[in-house]
């Protein structure tokens, strides 16, 4: 399970994903989940009953975020406010489905049990759901290759670049 964000950070939710992994490890056994944690300073202080953290602090290489992202079955992202984040982006361009709440922009990249799981806003026992789903999902490759295809086709970089080009070309003619 990965979590990219600021772990202090009310706005970033890790309070909800703590709670909802409890709520987990309370039903199952969970030895073999490993929680991985990206952002904020690194710090050994993190403890989550039953799950195995590996915090690397911020990273700023590309390469080692994307084996980051590559070696997660799945990022939950329980953002309180989200616009478009590139968090989710990168993720499903790495094939990697995502859990997030319902909030913001997340509906934009997420669809609902097709490229990810969409939890009701600021419920951890629904965002629990969503990662016990993704994580038991007998069409786990079929939902990792359509989170992969939906980003690809709506956010790849020559499908912006020439959305780009045309906004500005549309100002140059105003």
């Amino acid at each position: 399970i990965l979590f990219i964000g600021d772990m202090q950070s009310q706005a970033k939710g890790f309070n909800l994903l703590k709670k909802a992994l409890s709520h987990l490890s309370d039903q199952y056994s969970l030895h073999d989940i490993e929680l991985l944690i990206v952002g904020s300073n690194k710090t050994d202080d993190i403890s989550i009953k039953g799950i195995r953290c590996q915090h690397y602090g911020f990273v700023d290489n590309n390469e080692l975020l994307a084996q980051i992202y590559s070696s997660a079955d799945v990022l939950v992202l329980p953002s309180l406010i989200e616009n478009l984040s590139y968090t989710l982006i990168e993720a499903n361009a790495c094939g990697i489905p995502a859990v997030a709440f319902n909030v913001g922009g997340n509906s934009q990249i997420i669809e609902h049990k097709i490229t990810g799981y969409l939890a009701r806003a600021y419920n951890h026992k629904d965002l629990a759901n969503g990662i016990k789903w993704v994580l038991n999902d007998p069409g786990y490759n079929k939902l990792c290759k359509k989170a992969r295809d939906k980003v690809i086709k709506e956010y790849g970089s020559i499908l912006v670049a020439k959305k780009y080009i045309k906004v500005y070309n549309q100002i140059i003619q105003e």
